[in-house]
C-alpha cells in the first residue's frame, strides 16, 4: 500500500513538472547572453548579476533559462500548475530570494514583483549597491 502511494506521488509530481514545461515548449530557446543584450544591457545593469539571477530563477523553477522571458508572470506562466499549488518550486524561489534580501540587507517589496523582469531588475540594482564600504 505504501509503495502504491509513493508511486502515485512520484507520478503526480512528474506530470506536474511536465505540464509546467509545456507552457514554454512553443518558445524558441534564446541564449541567455542574448536575453541580457536584448532586455537589460541598455538599462546599465551588470551583466554578471543579471545572468546570475536569471540562472537562479531557472534552476529553482526547473525550467530552461533560454525559454524564459522577462514578461513571464509569477501569477501566470511561472505559477504553480492547477491542483499542485503545494510543493511547487515557486515556494523555493520565494524562500531563496527572501533569504537573499536578509543576507544582503536588501529591502525588496515582493508585492510589487509581478514578473521575472521585476525580480531581475530589483535584485540586479539593489544587491551589493546598498552595502557600505
Amino acid at each position: 500500500m505504501v509503495g502504491g502511494g509513493l508511486g502515485y506521488g512520484v507520478l503526480k509530481d512528474l506530470l506536474r513538472k511536465a505540464a509546467k514545461k509545456r507552457r514554454f515548449e512553443n518558445r524558441e530557446a534564446m541564449p541567455v547572453g542574448e536575453i541580457y543584450e536584448r532586455f537589460y544591457a541598455s538599462a546599465g545593469l551588470e551583466k554578471a548579476k543579471v545572468l546570475k539571477y536569471w540562472a537562479e530563477v531557472a534552476d529553482l523553477l526547473r525550467l530552461d533559462p533560454g525559454r524564459l522571458r522577462p514578461s513571464d508572470r509569477f501569477d501566470g506562466e511561472l505559477s504553480p500548475v492547477k491542483g499542485a499549488e503545494l510543493g511547487d518550486e515557486i515556494e523555493e524561489l520565494s524562500e531563496h530570494f527572501a533569504s537573499l534580501c536578509e543576507r544582503e540587507s536588501v529591502g525588496a517589496d515582493f508585492a510589487k514583483i509581478k514578473t521575472l523582469d521585476d525580480l531581475i531588475r530589483t535584485f540586479s540594482q539593489k544587491v551589493n549597491s546598498t552595502r557600505q564600504p
